[in-house]
């Protein structure tokens, strides 16, 4: 008998996943293209400060990479088990709730384990070059393992807790936001306001805190700040390990509750989220009598009430840098009120993205998962109705978002514009328009994009993963080449290499949104049956069998 029998199940069935292979060659590979250009943008500057832009950039990225790893991989894996009832089989066996959490956070961060490593020699290559040391170099290493355990855990933690995917990942988020944003602003606040050293303690649980003691400078002033921070992070992810651990043994069982507590339970949870009795009764008439599929996912307000929470939290920070950016005396000051108010809205522009790549994989993946989609083929409903209604959903729920950026779009520009009316900024007047008028077109190329492959990954894979691909694939891409261009140097050249740049972008994002607008929007029309009834998750289930030692032992006929 195995001390961990799930992590062995669980870590033989990964080997043989293709995914496993191909992140961490991506992940490389994405790697050592940014390293190369930005060496290439660095052969007029000192190999030293190369070397540190290079370690400081990618050691962001990695950053990033490991905080997120929690959202797509382990959100869900425990949460899916109850769903699908398989959760109560395992406990029915001597295995333990450890042994349950072990095995699922093993397997379900073996390609994000996978991928890290595969870019720490490129890491090391600014290590060569004479700019970073060796103790720096092992400290990020250190960091960006510690901080990639902590997102792992939270997923883990939160999964125990949930059933529904949507809200495990957007617990996942909740806990990364509070460690490396909340906090830090409190302990801000605390030091502004003269509270001592309190405002340390806020500071250790914060992954960006901890990353930006791992340079040498920092370090060698604050090296007990750095291993209490580590300590304290590593505190917790193991307090989330454990916390999940002892749950999850009863997680699984379906609690009885009287008659009259779960119909107030319901009422409560379906005002806020579907709308009050009399306003649900309307729309289902309404909609049934347009398309059954349309109600069925454009009646559940959820999404809407997270962007509305979103709007609301972004436009009080929004109007103060735009204030400030348009009051303050100090040049610097408003420069850096500018970049705040511009930031925030490129924020507020990627959460809105992701919520519509989540939304329209949503219902199809679980639709298909739970075998709903299946048996809706059966009825006289065709495959175009399912999908025009899904449509007409998403466009009914994100539309008002839609013109709240657009509406925003336009008041940066006027910001802008306002900032300074000196003669090389009025030349600008005409670039900033053309520039506004890009990014809402962008924007409605984004959306289309976005719904259509979202629509087609939802009907392929789990719906994490068909998130992370859909976002990938369409956003990616053209901020990835911005980057590129950034670090080459082109938007060094004023105002024609900021206007050559925008245009690359702007030609990049609208070629790949209108090939995958009419490839996915094909797949869909023609193997949508095929993806509902499985025929294809099948195929890959038979391909992977054969490819265990167990079946190459029996003969094939």
């Amino acid at each position: 008998m195995t001390l961990f029998p799930i992590v062995e199940r669980e870590l033989q069935v990964a080997a043989r996943m293709p995914a496993t292979y191909r992140t961490r060659f991506f992940a490389a590979l994405t790697f050592l293209a940014i390293w190369v250009f930005m060496l290439i943008d660095g052969r007029h500057s000192t190999p030293t400060q190369t070397a540190q832009q290079q370690f400081g950039l990618l050691s962001s990225l990695g950053m990033v990479l490991t905080l997120g790893a929690g959202v797509f991989l382990t959100s869900d894996c425990l949460s899916r088990e109850k769903r699908e009832g398989t959760l109560g089989l395992l406990f029915l066996t001597d295995l333990r709730g450890f042994d349950v959490v072990l095995g699922k956070l093993v397997a379900n961060s073996l390609q994000s384990l996978y991928s890290l490593l595969s870019v720490l020699p490129i890491l090391a290559l600014p290590l060569l070059m004479g700019g970073v040391t060796p103790g720096e170099f092992w400290r990020e290493v250190l960091v960006l393992l510690t901080c990639l355990f902590l997102s792992l855990t939270a997923g883990m933690v939160v999964s125990a807790f949930s059933r529904d995917a949507r809200q495990a990942m957007a617990g996942t988020i909740g806990i990364v936001i509070l460690l490396t944003g909340m906090l830090p602003a409190v302990a801000a606040l605390i030091e502004f306001f003269g509270g001592g050293a309190a405002h340390l303690i806020l500071q250790w649980p914060c992954p960006v805190y901890l990353t930006r003691l791992s340079g040498d400078a920092a370090y060698l002033g604050h090296k007990s700040d750095f291993w209490r921070s580590m300590a304290t992070i590593l505190g917790i992810s193991l307090g989330f390990l454990i916390t999940a651990s002892l749950f999850l043994p009863r997680a699984w069982h379906e609690r009885g509750e009287s008659r009259k507590t779960a119909r107030r339970s319901v009422g409560n949870f379906a005002g806020w989220r579907f709308g009050k009795a009399a306003w649900r009764q309307r729309f289902r008439l309404r909609a049934l009598s347009l398309n059954p599929y349309y109600w069925l996912a454009a009646r559940d307000r959820l999404p809407q009430i997270i962007l509305w929470f979103l709007l609301f939290a972004a436009i009080p920070i929004w109007v103060m840098f735009a204030g400030s950016a348009m009051f303050l005396n100090s040049q610097m000051s408003r420069n850096d009120a500018l970049t705040g108010c511009i930031f925030t809205t490129f924020v507020f522009q990627l959460i809105f993205k992701l919520t519509i790549a989540g939304e329209s994989s949503r219902r199809l993946s679980d639709d298909r998962e739970s075998g709903a989609l299946e048996l809706m083929l059966v009825t006289p409903l065709p495959v175009k109705a399912i999908l025009d209604g899904q449509k007409y959903a998403l466009i009914r729920q994100f539309r008002v978002f839609m013109f709240a950026l657009i509406m925003l779009y336009a008041l940066q520009l006027l910001v802008v514009l306002g900032f300074d009316n000196g003669p090389a900024r009025s030349n600008e007047r005409g670039l900033f328009t053309v520039m506004f008028i890009g990014n809402i077109v962008v924007l409605f190329s984004d959306f289309g994009a976005l719904m259509w492959l979202g629509m087609w990954n939802g009907m392929k894979m789990r719906h994490q993963r068909a998130i992370l691909m859909t976002y990938a694939l369409i956003i990616v891409p053209g901020w990835l080449l911005y980057i590129l261009l950034g670090t080459c140097g082109m938007f060094n050249g004023g105002s024609n290499g900021v206007a050559f740049g925008f245009g690359c972008w702007f030609v990049l994002c609208l070629i790949c949104d209108l090939f995958w607008i009419a490839w996915s929007r094909g797949s869909l029309i023609r193997h949508f049956r095929d993806c509902a009834a499985g025929i294809n998750k099948e195929k890959r289930r038979i391909q992977v069998f054969r490819e265990t030692p167990e079946a190459r032992e029996i003969p094939q006929t």
